[in-house]
């Protein structure tokens, strides 16, 4: 009978016990990361020279066109240049981590709850309120962009704010008019 090494008791061997083997990412999977890692380290250098962004991006979209991975022949490694910029600027915004490259990564930016979507309608709803960055600015959340907001209102909710804005722009304008005419009376 053979009898197994035991793993040993370091970190790493206890998060090898741990980890079930469906959380192990493919071979292929972990070449891509790998890849698109240091084509992205490339071009950042690459620009960091003066090469200007789209031509670096475009480098790399032909060079590893048609290309396959090393583990798996079979498999293309498909890479656009699209699918390169949209690559390096989250890899960018997230600090220039890799785990952003790997396959079915989750963001951990702050997420718009139902409340705070709630206080920023109140916001908009404020009279002293022109436009929806008026209204991220009173609210003062730095965590979330005004995008995000405005992507997290419904259809029905944005077609009541946009008249609403559009007449106080409206009766804003006016009143600065008048107060110019007034300044420039004899």
């Amino acid at each position: 009978m053979i009898s197994a090494k035991p793993i040993p008791a370091t970190e790493e061997g206890a998060a090898r016990q741990i980890r079930p083997l469906a959380r192990q990412i493919p071979h292929w999977q972990a070449e891509h990361t790998r890849r698109v890692l240091r084509i992205l380290c490339c071009i950042k250098a690459r620009v960091e020279r003066g090469q200007s962004f789209n031509r670096a991006v475009r480098y790399f979209a032909w060079y590893h066109r048609g290309a396959v991975y090393h583990c798996d022949p079979s498999r293309r490694f498909r890479l656009s240049r699209k699918t390169i910029v949209r690559l390096y600027y989250a890899w960018k915004n997230s600090g220039y981590s890799a785990a952003v490259l790997t396959y079915k990564y989750r963001s951990t930016r702050a997420q718009l709850t139902k409340a705070k979507l709630k206080s920023f309608v109140r916001a908009c709803l404020e009279p002293q309120t022109l436009t929806y960055a008026a209204a991220f600015r009173l609210l003062g959340d730095t965590a979330l962009t005004i995008s995000c907001y405005q992507k997290g209102l419904s259809n029905h909710v944005k077609a009541a704010l946009r008249p609403m804005f559009k007449l106080r722009r409206q009766a804003e304008r006016a009143r600065l008019a008048a107060l110019d005419l007034e300044r420039n009376l004899p």
